[in-house]
This record gives C-alpha cells, structure tokens and sequence, in this order.
C-alpha cells in the first residue's frame, strides 16, 4: 500500500536450490507486520528469520563455503600463532606428539540458522 505518508512492503519468503526442492527451515514462517505505528520512519523493511534461514540455507547447499587458514596468513604482532605450541590449550596431544610445527585450520559452514530479527 501507498500512501501520502509511508509505503507499506511486506516479504515473506522461502528461498531454495531447484536442484534439492524446497527444504521448509526449522522456525515458523512469523506473522509480518507492514506498518510499526509506534515508529516514526517513513520506510520501513521487515525481514522474517523464516526468510533468512532459508536463504541461508540455500546459499550453502550451493556454494559450499570452505575457507583455509594458514599460518602465514596470521600476522606475526598477533598474541597466538597458528602452531602447536601456541594451540596446546586446545590441541595438548597434537603437540604432545608433534612438537612445535606450523597447523592450517580449515572450516567449511554446513549450517547456519536460528536469525532473530
């Protein structure tokens, strides 16, 4: 709706790969208001965590986010290296067994959820 004083958009959406079919995410699509009276901004923009969990999700059985960190790419002012010996809080039997050697982390993002907005 449009009127002289503010524009009212509601969204709500599921977002999904065509590949995998629509994947419902764990939380209840909310009711949307599309006008907060009690807020003075003339736009207002809902988003629904239902909207941002399953874009979310679709973005990740796409793309498969993975990132690598290595030790060179820690910069050498910083508290903790990416060794063992720095680790050995975490990691005592690697450094137990290895002594201090350089370690890369790598991390891949399986899933991401639970927005609140």
């Amino acid at each position: 709706m449009i009127t002289s004083d503010f524009i009212e958009v509601g969204v709500k959406g599921l977002m999904f790969d065509d590949r995998i079919g629509e994947v419902e995410p764990d939380v209840i699509a909310p009711v949307m208001p599309y006008h907060v009276d009690e807020e003075t901004s003339q736009l207002q923009v809902q988003v629904s965590n239902y909207f941002a969990d399953s874009l979310f999700a679709s973005i990740i059985s796409v793309y498969q986010p993975k990132f690598d960190i290595t030790p060179d790419m820690v910069p050498s002012f910083f508290p903790i290296q990416l060794n063992t010996a720095d680790l050995k809080w975490i990691l005592p039997d690697m450094y137990a067994t290895y002594g201090d050697v350089p370690c890369s982390i790598e991390l891949a993002v399986t899933r991401v959820g639970d927005f609140f907005s």
